[in-house]
């Protein structure tokens, strides 16, 4: 999964069509992980998609901000 606080805050800035863009790739990613999470029978593999979804969330929430 890219960064985006390093494009956001580094040299290459994005543009708002660009945070957009990336904002619905972020939403698609977002639906497939709670699908899978809800197919997952173990804790631990749980877990570990509930933290790709905690960071999906922060970075989704970065790019609200943004726009």
């Amino acid at each position: 999964m890219r960064d985006v606080t390093k494009t956001l805050v580094g040299e290459n800035k994005m543009t708002k069509a660009q945070a957009q863009l990336e904002l619905i790739k972020t939403n698609t990613a977002i639906e497939a992980k709670i699908v899978e999470l809800a197919n997952e029978l173990g804790q631990h593999n749980k877990n570990c998609v509930m933290n790709d979804l905690q960071l999906l969330w922060d970075k989704k929430d970065i790019l609200n901000k943004f726009i």
